[in-house]
């Protein structure tokens, strides 16, 4: 009995010493994260917390931050938790605790609600394998003041290839704000909930994250795949883009609406389209409605995008900004 005891006592003090190593080296590379000079980027935190003993390794950083004032930077977060098995480092936990603030150029994200948890899945490499993000009943602000809710979304992406991931976004009840929504008459002729947003993509990045506080571009997106439920319509969207490290847009969109009248309502009330050109592409649409066997079939019509010019045929909608993420 005495044998056993001291074999058990041996044991745990064992694992105690190990689990206290493991976790002080954990903690040691957050520190020396925060603390390494960077040229652009500055890191900071209040403190940091160390937990999870016997099992796991749980690293909490209570006043997270990271600006780059260079590039109009800026993410922060009351707390950021760190979770992983003492015996599979390669597999993280996060969890971000609301407040939120993001700051990209001119954008500016206010969030607040529930924790967002991550898991994330590491190579050999420290590279990532697979990400799941979700996050829930989350209130959003803009920098125009605007609020948005989401109910619920997840994101998640794998590696299929080198620098290659299948992507995957799901987010559910959608609350936009009241002033954005196209109008008749001053009367809106959406409800302010999106039902659904669903999109599946193959997302190549062509020179990789090595450097990404500058990132910006060249990506390949191929076999992107949209549904979008939205009160009375119900749209399909399906093709491949290119976006250049311009930030500028080129390949082409398959558009499939359930109700082509819902459409051309929505585009006639939206401040995209002039008088002008709506009752241009209303023509061409209706044209190719009428080319459509059936009465009851979906018609599907193509958006040509070179260079963020937009093109229904030869005809050219408009221009979209240059996306600028960092």
């Amino acid at each position: 009995m005495r044998v056993m005891s001291f074999l058990l006592l041996i044991l745990v003090i064992a694992w105690s010493s190990f689990w206290l190593v493991t976790s002080r080296q954990m903690e040691a590379a957050i520190v020396t994260w925060f603390n390494k000079k960077h040229s652009v980027l500055e890191r900071s935190y209040d403190e940091i917390i160390k937990s999870g003993f016997p099992n796991r390794i749980d690293i909490a950083i209570h006043n997270f931050s990271l600006t780059d004032d260079k590039n109009d930077l800026l993410f922060s977060a009351e707390l950021v938790q760190l979770l992983t098995l003492v015996y599979n480092k390669k597999h993280l936990i996060k969890i971000v605790k609301p407040p939120l603030k993001i700051k990209l150029n001119k954008n500016y994200l206010n969030i607040h609600g529930h924790p967002i948890k991550s898991s994330l899945k590491l190579n050999s490499n420290n590279k990532p394998l697979e990400s799941i993000s979700e996050g829930q009943n989350l209130k959003i602000k803009d920098h125009q003041n605007n609020l948005w809710m989401v109910s619920h979304f997840l994101l998640a992406a794998k590696e299929e290839s080198l620098e290659t991931y299948r992507a995957h976004l799901t987010i559910n009840d959608i609350i936009i704000p009241q002033n954005l929504l196209p109008s008749s008459a001053k009367i809106s002729i959406l409800n302010s909930t999106i039902k659904k947003i669903s999109i599946n993509s193959k997302v190549k990045l062509i020179k990789g994250l090595e450097n990404y506080q500058r990132f910006i571009g060249p990506i390949r997106v191929a076999d992107l795949d949209i549904d979008l439920i939205w009160d009375f319509i119900n749209i399909s969207i399906n093709g491949d883009l290119y976006l250049s490290n311009k930030g500028l847009i080129t390949g082409y969109l398959a558009v499939t609406p359930s109700d082509l009248q819902s459409l051309l309502l929505i585009l006639k009330n939206s401040n995209f389209f002039t008088d002008r050109l709506f009752k241009r592409s209303k023509a061409a649409l209706t044209f190719l409605a009428s080319q459509s066997k059936g009465k009851e079939k979906a018609i599907s019509f193509t958006i040509k995008i070179k260079e963020n010019n937009l093109f229904l045929g030869p005809l050219k909608l408009g221009k979209i900004k240059p996306i600028s993420i960092f």
